[in-house]
């Protein structure tokens, strides 16, 4: 089973040297792929696209999408933030999950959406990402919405989440989160709560939400 890595990066190119190790030692079938949206000096040993402009969060999960299951013929696509830790026993345990959970459409840590574990049928049963939410926040809420109204699962887990030393939202965000927030408000309605909210009734998963 092949997965792609993908890790969108704008301006902590930092952060992504503090997973040097385990990106450069991914080795075939699976393969590294970052997408630099800021112009950095990356310092790692990896395939690196360069953007002639910043597509957003959306934009760069959406590119990675069409890079694993339409421009490639990958098992899975891995989503990560720029700024978790992560290492090979997690690599194994998303391999694991999506040959062991046929009834999970998406795979996500304990973290919002900062570790995501796609299988290639996403693409077509529940689509892109909405561009809309640009550059950042509320992507991952629309989409687990998105999910949910088309009876699709998404579920998290333990063997998923970010090593200690992880930081998480270190990236800055040039948008307020409210500016977002009432674009998903007018999208799906005022009583509409985030999906990453703990308190959430479907934040670990949606399974019941049908």
């Amino acid at each position: 089973m092949s997965l792609l890595v993908t890790i969108p990066t704008i301006s902590r190119a930092d952060l992504l040297a503090r997973n040097k190790e385990f990106l450069e030692s991914v080795e075939a079938p699976d393969r590294v792929l970052i997408l630099d949206n800021g112009r950095q000096k990356i310092d790692l040993r990896v395939p690196i696209e360069r953007s002639a402009r910043n597509l957003g969060v959306s934009g760069s999960w959406n590119y990675f999408l069409r890079e694993a299951f339409v421009d490639g013929d990958f098992d899975g696509l891995v989503l990560l933030q720029d700024d978790i830790i992560w290492n090979h026993p997690r690599l194994e345990a998303a391999r694991e999950l999506l040959h062991s959970r046929p009834d999970v459409d998406l795979f996500l840590s304990y973290h919002q959406f900062s570790i995501q574990v796609h299988r290639p049928m996403n693409l077509w049963r529940i689509g892109f990402y909405d561009e809309r939410f640009f550059p950042a926040l509320c992507e991952d809420d629309d989409y687990a919405l998105t999910m949910t109204k088309l009876g699709r699962v998404y579920q998290r887990f333990h063997d998923l989440d970010p090593l200690p030393g992880s930081l998480m939202d270190q990236s800055p965000k040039p948008t307020p989160w409210a500016a977002q927030r009432e674009k998903l408000t007018a999208k799906w309605g005022g009583a509409v709560r985030g999906i990453n909210d703990p308190g959430n009734p479907w934040f670990v998963s949606n399974k019941g939400a049908f």
